[in-house]
């Protein structure tokens, strides 16, 4: 986690999400609780604020699955690409 900018050496490895402004001070972090070894849930922040505002699994016919890649649709969604070859769209 960082505190100020400095990342604490008992948490590399740990996931979070830091917000800065332009100047690059920190605006907020989240503490994501562990070390992210693969993208299997969609995590939606409030951008403002940094709360969580839903997390969703990803899966492809109930089965869960890992995404490889990610792109914004014109419309505003999320395309995830998937290690299995789908493509999901999520909104």
């Amino acid at each position: 986690m960082y505190v100020g900018s400095v990342l604490h050496p008992e948490e590399q490895g740990a996931s979070y999400v830091v917000r800065r402004s332009l100047d690059g001070e920190r605006i907020y972090s989240t503490d994501n609780s562990g070390a992210l070894t693969a993208l299997t849930a969609l995590t939606v922040l409030d951008a403002a604020t940094g709360v969580v505002l839903r997390q969703t699994t990803l899966t492809v016919g109930g089965v869960p699955t890992c995404a490889l890649s990610l792109a914004v649709a014109p419309q505003g969604r999320l395309l995830v690409g998937t290690v299995d070859g789908r493509v999901r769209e999520y909104g």
